[in-house]
């Protein structure tokens, strides 16, 4: 039986998601699930006592081709290891699906598997780059542009420039980036942000672990801003890890960066007769949508 509102789960829950994720270190998933977890928005399965499976879903505001869509994401999937083939994760993702396709056009999730989702009509859409940089590499770079003051309306508005040069991005308001700077004080993460004489120029979030930082997301308008964020995050650590969009050439600027495929944005068309009619097309799944966009895709920062 599906349950719903998951505040009284809430750690285990989390311990669930640990034992699935052995992989992510705890801090990152710690920092992950504090940012993110919704216990309105969990659908869980309990067995004898105990939470055995587990996903959640957020509505999310994404702009596509000039439009403003409703997408539901799907996050924070977990089946306990003894449960696994017992199609739990079928149930909790079926109901998933039948919500959302009433509701919204979209659904996404992010996929390390993507077989595992591609029964359920999902397609891969778009992956971002991984990048392990040694410190070494930004020894040379200065970083006296940047700070860690920086306000949610300086934020706001250096996002609205940013996703200007891409399509199929989540839209934040202020009150996002309110909330995101209220929840990274009382977390693990760090925020950084650069500036220019035009004001704030880039912003970091990122986490240190084991000498190593790790980007969660870097926004940007220039090389210079991207350069001296990952000097400032690279400080006190032997190397960063940073993922980016497929159309960033981090290369470019770092000789010996070396990209890795980091995991998959899926993407299901619930309805392709009221996207056809929208967008006046012939779209068949969502890959044959996405397909359409002139522009290339930021999404891969959750």
């Amino acid at each position: 039986m599906i349950s719903r509102n998951a505040a009284q789960y809430r750690d285990e829950i989390f311990r669930l998601l640990e034992l699935s994720y052995p992989n992510m270190r705890r801090r990152m998933l710690e920092a992950m699930f504090d940012r993110r977890f919704e216990p309105k928005r969990c659908m869980f399965i309990v067995d004898n006592g105990r939470v055995v499976s587990t996903l959640q879903t957020h509505r999310a505001a994404m702009m596509f081709m000039g439009r403003c869509l409703e997408v539901c994401l799907i996050d924070q999937v977990a089946t306990h290891p003894d449960y696994r083939r017992r199609h739990k994760m079928s149930e909790l993702m079926e109901a998933a699906l039948d919500e959302s396709q009433h509701n919204q056009l979209f659904t996404l999730i992010y996929a390390m598997n993507p077989r595992l989702f591609e029964r359920y009509g999902f397609r891969t859409v778009h992956s971002g780059k991984r990048y392990l940089l040694a410190s070494q590499e930004f020894q040379d770079i200065r970083c006296d542009a940047v700070t860690v003051e920086g306000s949610a309306a300086q934020m706001h508005a250096l996002y609205q420039r940013f996703i200007s040069h891409f399509d199929a991005v989540f839209i934040r308001d202020l009150a996002y980036f309110q909330e995101l700077l209220d929840k990274v004080k009382a977390r693990h993460e760090k925020l950084c942000f650069c500036y220019d004489q035009e004001g704030m120029s880039g912003y970091c979030r990122y986490l240190n672990e084991n000498h190593e930082a790790k980007v969660q997301e870097i926004v940007y308008l220039d090389s210079r801003a991207l350069r001296q964020l990952l000097a400032y995050v690279s400080r006190t650590a032997r190397s960063v890890q940073v993922t980016v969009s497929d159309d960033e050439q981090l290369e470019r600027i770092f000789p010996q960066a070396i990209p890795h495929r980091e995991d998959h944005l899926m993407a299901r068309l619930n309805s392709p007769a009221l996207f056809n009619k929208l967008y006046n097309t012939k779209a068949h799944h969502a890959k044959d949508a996405f397909d359409l966009l002139k522009k290339p895709m930021w999404n891969h920062s959750r």
